[in-house]
């Protein structure tokens, strides 16, 4: 059994060395001319995600396409025989985040693609719907980037950081651990890196919501520039 990864970003790459794969480097391109049984999408979502996808599907003709990129909820079930299966971890430490933490899967064929990844050393957990993974990204995304824009209007009322730490801190040892919340340092004046903003807007894009126009408003302005200033009023 044959495995190629599109895409060898920051993301890619080490899901290519998990899977001992071959690779399609989207910045170098050398067309793999072998057989593939599994084709694995890790390249960045746009305008034509899944036109390229087809095309890649034509060259290869896999029998499984598993995508793991972030995309809109509604992408996957456009490609033929294909799953969602997100990457869960942190930048810069994915081969490591891939060890350990669970990797979900979602669609009609999530049961033949989990026993395909558990066979690579993945743990899996499995879900019917491809547009329920696509979905568990997006708003986890959503989640850190509410958690940073919260963090920044602290600064913006003179709160330090570890101040609004300390306080989830004591707040989280005495409820019970579904009320516990997530304790967020912030990177910066703006919300930046590659992913949250990104993840954010194509949330957005199906699911239109004042809370991630806020975010990503915070993504670009910072706590600095009033949210009446913004819009004028």
């Amino acid at each position: 059994m044959s495995d190629l990864v599109v895409g060898l970003g920051e993301v890619g790459e080490p899901l290519r060395q998990f899977l001992g794969a071959q690779g399609h480097d989207l910045n170098a391109p050398t067309p793999y001319e072998g057989t593939i049984d599994t084709l694995h999408i890790a390249m960045p979502y746009g305008p034509r995600f899944v036109e390229q996808v087809h095309q890649y599907q034509t060259a290869w003709a896999p029998s499984l396409t598993i995508v793991h990129s972030t995309v809109p909820v509604g992408t996957t079930r456009k490609i033929p025989n294909a799953v969602h299966s997100p990457i869960n971890g942190r930048h810069g430490s994915i081969l490591e985040s891939l060890r350990w933490l669970p990797k979900w899967v979602g669609g009609p064929q999530a049961h033949e693609a989990r026993r395909r990844l558990e066979q690579a050393g993945l743990t899996c957990l499995v879900t019917p719907l491809a547009e329920t993974t696509e979905a568990l990204k997006l708003l986890c995304l959503a989640k850190y980037g509410a958690a940073n824009a919260l963090a920044r209007m602290g600064q913006a009322l003179g709160i330090p950081d570890d101040l609004v730490l300390e306080w989830d801190r004591a707040y989280n040892s005495d409820v019970e651990k579904g009320l516990q919340r997530p304790l967020v340092t912030p990177d910066g004046p703006i919300i930046g890196g590659h992913c949250v903003t990104q993840g954010v807007a194509l949330l957005r894009s199906t699911f239109p919501h004042p809370l991630l126009d806020g975010v990503l408003w915070y993504s670009k302005w910072g706590p600095n520039v009033s949210w009446e200033k913004h819009l004028g009023v």
